[in-house]
C-alpha cells in the first residue's frame, strides 16, 4: 500500500511522491494475518471443544453462509485497492477514484452483511451463549477450570457403600456401571436402606448384606432423599421424588449437547449416556408397606 502526496513546484508541475511505502505494506500484511490468525483460531476451537477430534463441538457446524460473504468482500476490497494503488502510480487519477469509490462501496456492502448476520442471531446470541460464551449453567456449581469427567479404577460410574465405622471398613457396596449414584440415602430401623439411580430405579436394599429386596422403576432419574412417615390410617410410607437435575443430571435436559465433555463443568462426560436412560420428570412417588 502507498500514500501518496501531490507537490506543485513553482513550474506548476504536479509530482506524485510515496511517502513511507515499505512501512504501509507491512501493516497491511500484518492485517491481514491477524484476520487470518482470528480464523485459524475460531476453527480450531471447534475441534478442540470436540476432544481433539475431526468434528463439530455441537450438534451442527456453525453457519458460515455469511462470515463467507464478508471473508469475499474483504478480499476483493484488497484487490481493488491494490488496483487503485497501481492506477495513482500510473497517473491515472480519473480510474484511481473509481478505485476508491468501488472500495468505499464494498465496505459499505460489508457493514450490511455484518447487520444481516447479527439481526439473524439476535435472539440467541448472548454473552453466554454459542462461541462468545461458556458451558456455565445457571443454578450450577462454578468451577474456574475445565473439568472432564470419566470412569473411574474398575469402569463403573457410581457405588452405595455400606461403611462399617468402627472397624473402617466396606461391608458392601452396589455398583452402577453406567450413571453415577446422586441421591440420598433412607436406612430404617428394620434395617431396610431405601435409596434412588439416576436410571430411575427406587430399591430396597438390605442393610446388613446389600442384597436388592424390592425395586420399582420410576418415570425420571432420582436425585432427591427419600423420606418416611406414619400416614394417618397408620401406615407407614416411603416417599420420593422422581425428576433428574441438578449438577449431573443437567446432561439430561434437551437444551445441552453432549458433544462436548467438558460441557455442564465437566459432567457431560460421566452423564454422556442419560440422553438415552431417562429424560426430565417431576413425579412424587409414595410406596405404603
Amino acid at each position: 500500500m502507498s500514500t501518496t502526496v501531490n507537490i506543485y513546484e513553482n513550474t506548476g508541475k504536479k509530482v506524485i511522491t510515496a511517502v513511507d511505502d515499505g512501512r504501509g505494506t507491512v501493516a497491511m500484511w500484518q492485517v491481514i494475518a491477524t484476520e487470518a490468525a482470528l480464523f485459524v483460531a475460531l476453527f480450531s476451537s471447534y475441534f478442540f471443544l470436540g476432544n481433539n477430534k475431526s468434528r463439530w463441538a455441537v450438534n451442527q457446524p456453525p453457519k458460515l453462509h455469511y462470515p463467507l460473504i464478508m471473508l469475499a468482500i474483504m478480499i476483493i476490497s484488497c484487490v481493488v485497492l491494490c488496483w487503485g494503488e497501481r492506477l495513482v502510480r500510473r497517473q491515472n487519477y480519473f480510474a484511481a477514484r473509481i478505485a476508491l469509490a468501488v472500495t468505499f462501496l464494498l465496505g459499505l456492502g460489508f457493514l450490511a452483511v455484518q447487520s444481516f448476520a447479527y439481526l439473524e442471531s439476535w435472539t440467541t446470541l448472548t454473552p453466554y451463549s454459542d462461541s462468545y460464551g461458556s458451558n456455565y449453567i445457571a443454578g450450577t456449581p462454578y468451577l474456574g477450570a475445565s473439568v472432564r469427567m470419566y470412569p473411574g479404577p474398575g469402569g463403573y460410574q457410581g457405588e452405595l457403600v455400606a461403611w462399617d465405622v468402627e472397624k473402617r471398613k466396606e461391608v458392601w457396596g452396589i455398583k452402577d456401571p453406567v450413571l453415577p449414584v446422586y441421591a440420598g440415602v433412607l436406612a430404617t430401623g428394620g434395617d431396610l436402606v431405601f435409596y434412588g439411580t439416576m436410571e430411575g430405579w427406587f430399591r430396597a436394599v438390605d442393610a446388613r448384606t446389600g442384597k436388592i429386596l424390592w425395586q420399582s422403576k420410576t418415570s425420571s432419574g432420582i436425585i432427591g432423599d427419600p423420606i418416611t412417615f406414619l400416614g394417618p390410617d397408620g401406615r407407614q410410607y416411603i416417599a420420593i421424588f422422581s425428576g433428574i437435575g441438578g449438577w449431573m443430571g443437567a446432561t439430561a435436559l434437551p437444551s445441552l449437547s453432549t458433544d462436548d465433555p467438558y460441557g455442564a463443568l465437566g459432567a457431560v462426560g460421566a452423564m454422556k449416556p442419560i440422553k438415552g436412560i431417562t429424560q426430565p420428570g417431576a413425579v412424587l412417588y409414595v410406596f405404603g408397606y
